[in-house]
């Protein structure tokens, strides 16, 4: 099933310096302010521009919609869900 709800509802664990992403987590490639109707798994060695290619997004939006996620994208958590 397709994974629907608002970013900042389920994404309240990520601080604002993107510091704690984690392998795993799901990442919203959706657009701020709309559900989040797509997700991604981090995966050991995902780097913020690498995902948002993948989903043909901007890192800018990729960040946006994952406020807890830090502007370097060092935080990012294997197998953590982000949307």
């Amino acid at each position: 099933p397709t994974i629907r709800f608002q970013l900042a509802h389920v994404n309240t664990q990520i601080d604002a310096a993107c510091d704690n992403l984690f392998v795993g987590e799901l990442l919203c490639l959706g657009i701020t302010g709309q559900d989040c109707t797509s997700v991604h798994v981090v995966q050991n060695g995902d780097v913020c521009l690498t995902i948002a290619n993948e989903a043909d997004i901007t890192v800018n939006t990729l960040l946006a919609n994952n406020p807890n996620v830090n502007s370097g994208c060092t935080n990012l958590i294997v197998n953590e869900v982000r949307r």
